[in-house]
Parts: C-alpha cells; sequence; structure tokens
C-alpha cells in the first residue's frame, strides 16, 4: 500500500467471515469471505501549506493595510481587491477542503470567518474615510464623545497626546528663545 501524502496509513486487519454460505440458482454454495478493516489518518501538512497560510498572510496584510495613511492611497479599493484576492483564493482551494456529511469542517468555519473579518475591515474603513472626508457636513463632535475617544479608548489602544504648535503654551517658548 502506497500513499499520496495526503493520507497515512494506520493499521490493515482482515479477517473471515464466520457465516460464508449463500445460495445461488444451482443450490446452495459456501465460499470464503474475507472483511478488510483500513485505518487511515489524514495528514495536516497539506492543508496548512496550501489553506492556513496563505489565508493568514492575506489577513495580516489587511490587518497591516490600517497603517497606510488614507490621504496618499484609497485604501477601500486596496481592501476590497484583497477581499477579491481571498475569495478567488477560496474558489480556487475549494477541492482541497474536506468534504464530510452532516457537520462543517472547522477549516471552512475558520475560513469563513476570515472572510467575514476582511469584510468588516472595510465597512470600517468606509467608515473613518467617510468621517475623514465628510466631516465638514457634520455637527461638531458633542463633549462626551471626545472624552470617551480621546481619553479613556486613547489609553485603551495605548496612544498618547500629539504636541502641537496650537496646545503649547507661548510663554514658556518665549522663556526658552
Amino acid at each position: 500500500m502506497e500513499t499520496k501524502g495526503e493520507w497515512q496509513l494506520i493499521d490493515i486487519t482482515a479477517r473471515k467471515s464466520v457465516n460464508s454460505s449463500y445460495f445461488n440458482m444451482d443450490g446452495l454454495d459456501s465460499w470464503d469471505e474475507i472483511i478488510y478493516q483500513i485505518v487511515l489518518k489524514r495528514r495536516p501538512t497539506l492543508y496548512v501549506v496550501n489553506l492556513l497560510i496563505p489565508s493568514y498572510c492575506l489577513i495580516t496584510v489587511d490587518l497591516f493595510s490600517f497603517l497606510l495613511p488614507p490621504q496618499k492611497m484609497d485604501r477601500s479599493a486596496f481592501k476590497m481587491t484583497l477581499i477579491l484576492g481571498y475569495t478567488v483564493f477560496l474558489l480556487l482551494m475549494n477541492d482541497l477542503l474536506p468534504v464530510t456529511g452532516d457537520t462543517i469542517p472547522l477549516i471552512n468555519v475558520f475560513f469563513s470567518l476570515c472572510l467575514a473579518l476582511m469584510v468588516a475591515s472595510l465597512l470600517e474603513t468606509i467608515a473613518v474615510t467617510n468621517i475623514l472626508c465628510g466631516s465638514s457636513d457634520y455637527p461638531p463632535l458633542p463633549n462626551w464623545v471626545k472624552v470617551l475617544f480621546l481619553h479613556y479608548l486613547a489609553r485603551l489602544v495605548c496612544l498618547r497626546k500629539k504636541v502641537s504648535d496650537q496646545n503649547s503654551d507661548p510663554q514658556s517658548e518665549s522663556r526658552n528663545s
């Protein structure tokens, strides 16, 4: 027995059937019957190399796309291209995914979750771009929203205040010169 790499042969057992008498058209005949039991184990290397590593790479590129400056590049077009590429990747690799009857394989759930995260990332990018580009059409933010985002949530993600010329004390600058 030789395997192609996807399956690993664990065990083969053969046993002779106890009742091996069968009827045919001429009467009662007797012959031997052997029952084989084959135990196979699926090797995960094929799935890790062909499915999981490319999926992790695309998700990582999508995550790091938030570091792109929104003024220099259209981030939403980049993310839509990533989603399209991920969808084509899943369609091409659909033959490698295990086929089961009643239950959904865990790897299929993982790919669906990754696709959902990429779509949520695109929706977040659209919302941020709308706020950045269309903020002049909206009224000023209420004070409680500024406090929530700029003080509490900024500390949660370890952001510090940026020192700028508008916020600096002019008297301290005149003393230094």
